[in-house]
């Protein structure tokens, strides 16, 4: 989970996950740090504070959307 991008939803953690794949964006946050032993994570994110009590999705990045995004950005 070290340097991952995490995606917040405007959603209840304990939604389905149709309720939360649906969800609008809040935000991400990026992990910089793990603590395995105190099991806290140190994210940056744009705001400062605690995070907001929403669903937390952290998935992978499709490589074929990705080069469908970079033709849509004119790279």
């Amino acid at each position: 989970m070290h340097n991952a991008l995490l995606t917040l939803k405007h959603s209840a953690p304990s939604a389905s996950q149709e309720a939360i794949r649906d969800a609008p964006v809040v935000g991400y946050v990026y992990v910089a740090d793990v603590e395995e032993r105190t099991k806290r994570l140190r994210t940056l994110s744009p705001l400062g504070g605690r995070l907001p009590m929403a669903a937390v999705v952290w998935g992978t990045w499709d490589g074929a959307l990705a080069v469908g995004m970079s033709g849509l950005l004119g790279a």
